[in-house]
């Protein structure tokens, strides 16, 4: 099956095989208390990147990372979407490569009321 496909059905393996469904799945669970954002950004990022400690998650480029490709970046974007919930426009999407640009849109967004 390919990536996308994988991607597709939930079921998603990183470069090292590891597959990520479960974390996929249960990520909303585990930072739905989290109310840093910082927080809950390192956790997504280190989701879709198992290979990232906290603290490299919260440098991450996709410069730095090679698993860091097209699939990936959807990923990421499917689970901060999750996470936050939220919809990232795809306009916008294109431009963030970043763990920082995904903080600095996230934190520009409008609260919650």
């Amino acid at each position: 099956m390919e990536s996308a496909d994988r991607m597709r059905a939930g079921r998603v393996a990183t470069a090292s095989g590891r597959d990520i469904e479960q974390d996929w799945r249960t990520l909303p669970c585990r930072i739905c208390f989290m109310e840093n954002l910082r927080e809950r950004l390192v956790e997504c990022f280190t989701v879709v990147f198992p290979t990232l400690s906290p603290e490299s998650a919260a440098t991450a480029t996709g410069d730095d990372l090679p698993d860091w490709d097209s699939t990936h970046h959807i990923m990421l974007m499917n689970v901060i979407e999750e996470a936050f919930h939220i919809e990232i426009p795809e306009e916008v999407l294109g431009g963030i490569d970043s763990f920082q640009g995904f903080e600095s849109y996230l934190a520009a967004l409008p609260k919650p009321a």
